[in-house]
């Protein structure tokens, strides 16, 4: 199949980058209709993104890695506060994540040490604010956690 653009293989590792940097669950389609990738992404052969054909995969140049900065006007520690914060979300994707994700936040606040916040807690379980959370409420509504303070003095103790 012959290329209607020449793409130098740096373009390509850069077109690559770019796509990669897109939501994941961008299709074809919306690529392609993107006004300023379209025309490259047509050229493009799922070959050429995979790696196959016999040309190896372009890497992709890998973005520069910054500590993060406090924001002007808070003091240092709320820089090593973001620090702290795992970056890994839990698998909550089904019923079985979602009970092993809530049973490791129960242990955590179950154990010696408490009463809990909610960003020791998920230094030591994992998750996302969002799944923290999630699994919280729902130890509420089970009565297995008991809940006290309010916004940055809220803490967590086991029932």
């Amino acid at each position: 199949m012959a290329r209607p653009l020449n793409v130098s293989s740096s373009s390509l590792a850069a077109l690559i980058r770019i796509i990669a940097d897109k939501a994941p669950n961008t299709t074809l389609r919306e690529l392609i209709a993107e006004p300023m990738l379209g025309g490259q992404v047509q050229a493009l052969t799922i070959g050429e993104l995979l790696g196959l054909g016999g040309a190896p995969a372009p890497q992709a140049v890998p973005k520069p890695q910054t500590a993060p900065k406090a924001p002007a006007g808070r003091p240092a520690a709320a820089a090593s506060t973001a620090a702290r914060r795992p970056s890994k979300s839990a698998e909550v994707s089904t019923a079985e994540g979602r009970a092993a994700y809530t049973s490791a936040v129960l242990a955590v606040i179950a154990s010696p040490g408490g009463p809990w916040s909610a960003p020791d807690v998920r230094a030591k379980a994992g998750g996302t604010d969002l799944q923290f959370r999630a699994a919280v409420e729902r130890l509420l509504a089970d009565k297995q956690v008991k809940r006290t303070g309010k916004a940055r003095g809220t803490r967590y103790t086991a029932v």
